[in-house]
């Protein structure tokens, strides 16, 4: 279906009509308000929700300065981690590919070819079994293993989509990290986010969550932030898009109506830059 022009314009006042409708003047002193009496230290349930790492502020600076600041580090490492989306096959099997690369800057060739490639098969047959070991391919540039995920009636795809992802992640980046000696970025969370939500989401993705498998995958984050710990290396996750809804969450249970509608909502108010605040940035 095509759109044309007074399709898009009228979209476009629809749009418009919507946003004039919301009446936004309050949400700073609100955000102001959550910074200041609820983020220094935020519990739900008896447990700290957020907490600030250092001090509990908020800063500005002239964009272009920092825009123009000298780099802090003389060689950064990345690492990431995709997969092909899961495919379910006319035999029942579910299966999702996770492969995971690390680059460096200034580059580095020989350890931008080392890949971890990791298979995940979830099967209805019971019987089945598709564990493997780990093998190594392209003279040892490579390292791959099949995954046989627990079985589960519901959400295959997603777990073997998590599980394929996190593994071959946390992996790649636990055997290659003595080779970073200033900065670490991971392309996601430092911690496998997806695998924790699973507690919450579902009585059987709980039960799934706490099987030697996903506890294993787990496990190989929290050995990469304690091997960076004890070198005293930075390691910092970029998450993208985060639709996180923690803090708003536990607001809506302590009797606060938050009018934002995720946690990335809420931090966007706190920190963007504003007209008339000059060109500085939060």
């Amino acid at each position: 279906m095509t759109l044309d022009p007074i399709h898009v314009e009228n979209i476009a006042r629809l749009a418009y009509g919507i946003a004039g409708d919301v009446d936004t003047t309050d949400h700073e002193d609100l955000a102001g308000q959550v910074w200041t009496e609820w983020l220094p230290e935020l519990y739900r349930d008896g447990r700290v929700v957020v907490e600030p790492v250092a001090d509990h502020e908020r800063g500005l600076a002239p964009i272009d300065d920092v825009a123009l600041a000298e780099r802090p580090f003389g060689t950064v490492h990345g690492l990431d981690s995709g997969t092909i989306n899961p495919t379910t096959f006319k035999n029942g099997l579910v299966v999702d590919v996770a492969h995971a690369a690390m680059a460096a800057d200034p580059t580095d060739l020989d350890l931008h070819r080392d890949r971890t490639i990791v298979a995940t098969v979830h099967a209805g047959d019971s019987t089945a079994d598709f564990d493997g070991e780990w093998t190594e391919r392209d003279a040892g540039h490579t390292r791959q293993r099949v995954l046989h995920a627990p079985r589960v009636n519901r959400y295959a795809e997603g777990v073997v989509h998590a599980l394929a992802l996190y593994l071959a992640e946390g992996t790649h980046a636990l055997d290659h990290a003595d080779e970073v000696d200033e900065l670490l970025v991971l392309d996601g969370p430092i911690y496998p986010k997806e695998l924790f939500t699973w507690q919450d989401r579902d009585p059987e993705l709980g039960e799934l969550a706490r099987e030697a498998k996903p506890r294993a995958v787990v496990e190989k984050y929290v050995r990469l932030v304690e091997r960076f710990v004890e070198r005293d290396v930075p390691l910092a996750g970029f998450v993208k898009n985060p639709s996180s809804r923690t803090i708003v969450r536990s607001l809506d249970r302590k009797g606060f109506e938050s009018p934002w509608p995720d946690d990335t909502e809420l931090f966007t108010r706190l920190l963007e830059r504003r007209e008339g605040a000059g060109d500085t940035a939060g």
